[in-house]
């Protein structure tokens, strides 16, 4: 077995966190093009509650 490449593994975490955030900002902007920014809002909070491990602890 090899050493692990960490740098590598840390670069495809940035890569799929910036695939990730690219993709929730076109969903938000088709929510407002949809006339549906309560949608949006309800997004936004609970991304935030996932990154925070908040909807976790909220299911115990």
């Amino acid at each position: 077995m090899g050493v692990p490449d960490f740098a590598a593994e840390e670069r495809l975490l940035h890569q799929l966190e910036r695939e990730t955030r690219a993709m929730t900002e076109r969903v938000k902007q088709m929510l407002f093009e949809k006339g549906r920014p309560d949608i949006v809002a309800d997004v936004e909070r609970n991304l935030w509650d996932v990154e925070r491990g908040v909807s976790q602890a909220r299911s115990t």
